[in-house]
C-alpha cells in the first residue's frame, strides 16, 4: 500500500497512492494508519486515485475513525470518485465520517 504523508497545518493528510483498498493491502495500510495516529490528531485521507474499496476497506475507516475519536481529533476523507463514493453510502459510513470534494473544503472543516 502505497501512500503519502503531507502535513497541513495540524491536519495530516494521508494520500492514497493505490487503486484500491481491500482484503490484500488493508493490512499494511493499517500498520501506516497506526503510526500516523500516533502522531496526530486530526486526519484528512486524500481518496482521488482510489477506484475500488470492499468490505476490509470500509472497516479500515470505521477503526481509524474510532481511533481518532478517542484522541478527541476529526477524521475525514476527500476527493473520492463515484464509484468509491457509492460504496460508501451503500454502507453508510458518511453517517460516521465527513466525505468531501476537495482538498480546501476538507482542510476548512478543521477549523
Amino acid at each position: 500500500m502505497e501512500i503519502k504523508l503531507e502535513q497541513a497545518g495540524k491536519v495530516m493528510v494521508v494520500v492514497v497512492l493505490d487503486k484500491k483498498l481491500d482484503h490484500s493491502n488493508i493490512r499494511e495500510f493499517m500498520v501506516r494508519m497506526d503510526q500516523i495516529l500516533g502522531s496526530s490528531e486530526d486526519i484528512a485521507v486524500d481518496a482521488e486515485k482510489l477506484e475500488f474499496i470492499d468490505s476490509s476497506g470500509f472497516s479500515g475507516f470505521a477503526t481509524i475513525l474510532d481511533h481518532v475519536r478517542e484522541k478527541r481529533g476529526r477524521f475525514c476523507i476527500f476527493n473520492v470518485q463515484e464509484d468509491v463514493k457509492d460504496a460508501l453510502h451503500m454502507v453508510r459510513l458518511e453517517r460516521l465520517m465527513n466525505i468531501y470534494n476537495s482538498r480546501q473544503e476538507a482542510l476548512d472543516s478543521f477549523e
